[in-house]
């Protein structure tokens, strides 16, 4: 037998979370391992990210950044983590939902009971927000535009997290 040399190829990719298939959604309780309620330091342990910290004075109101991966900004409020936000086309829902999919598809998929109109301040952007079936004050709202180009309306954003921070129009401000 000859001898030869075998190369094995290990590559480092970003990852959220081992934790199976939905770890790196975005849902109304995070993204991925990320939850709810943690804190900065919470939150890379249990994701395997590093977080950047915005560097504004916001007094108890903060963000926080993936450093790798799809780009998700997080809302703090006293610490812990209140939503989770994307503009990038490579962070799904559970539902399947992206940037960039129809308007229709939010409610073909979630259902028109579920899914309710929000005012926006912001024309010609219009929310929708999906109230989930276990209830609470969690909730996944939609950003929608239509853009010139297009004659249907996109997702241009998708944030999940608990009320009343969900809500606010400005973030922090």
């Amino acid at each position: 037998m000859g001898s030869g040399i075998f190369l094995v190829a290990v590559g480092a990719y970003p990852t959220v979370s081992a934790r199976g298939a939905d770890a790196a959604r975005l849902t109304q309780d995070g993204y991925g391992a990320i939850q709810i309620g943690m804190d900065e330091k919470e939150a890379e342990m249990a994701s395997g990210l590093t977080l950047r910290k915005d560097t504004g004075d916001f007094g108890d109101c903060g963000y926080l950044f993936t450093r790798t991966g799809p780009r998700i900004d997080f809302l703090t409020t006293l610490g812990k983590i209140a939503y989770a936000y994307t503009r990038s086309r490579r962070v799904p829902t559970v539902a399947g939902l992206r940037v960039g999919d129809s308007r229709r598809a939010i409610f073909r998929r979630l259902g028109r009971k579920r899914v309710r109109k929000i005012r926006s301040i912001y024309p010609p952007t219009r929310l929708l927000e999906y109230k989930p079936p276990e209830g609470g004050d969690r909730r996944i709202r939609f950003s929608t535009l239509k853009r010139r180009s297009s004659r249907r309306e996109r997702i241009s954003g998708i944030t999940g997290g608990r009320l009343p921070e969900i809500r606010y129009v400005e973030g922090c401000l």
